[in-house]
């Protein structure tokens, strides 16, 4: 069995070249695959994997050659293998 890497949001963001927010935002929005949530007592924790982290710069490239978020997301996802969403 393979172990996978939990990386915290603000890692995520640095590797993306993003800020926390809008990492934040492409969860929250369902534009990426949702994050692993922990609870330690009144505060959520968002871990990702490196799957998310290559999604995420899929869809930023696609952004930075100027598709639309939308538009960059659905590019991306068809160049995922596997994908469910």
């Amino acid at each position: 069995m393979e172990k996978v890497i939990m990386i915290s949001i603000g890692e995520v963001a640095r590797q993306c070249g993003l800020s926390v927010r809008r990492v934040r935002y492409l969860s929250d929005q369902g534009y990426i695959q949702p994050p692993v949530l922990t609870v330690s007592g009144d505060i959520s924790y968002r871990y990702y994997t490196g799957s998310h982290i290559d999604q995420i710069k899929r869809i930023k490239s696609y952004q930075d050659q100027g598709y639309t978020l939308k538009s960059a997301v659905s590019k991306a996802n068809q160049a995922t293998p596997n994908r469910k969403n």
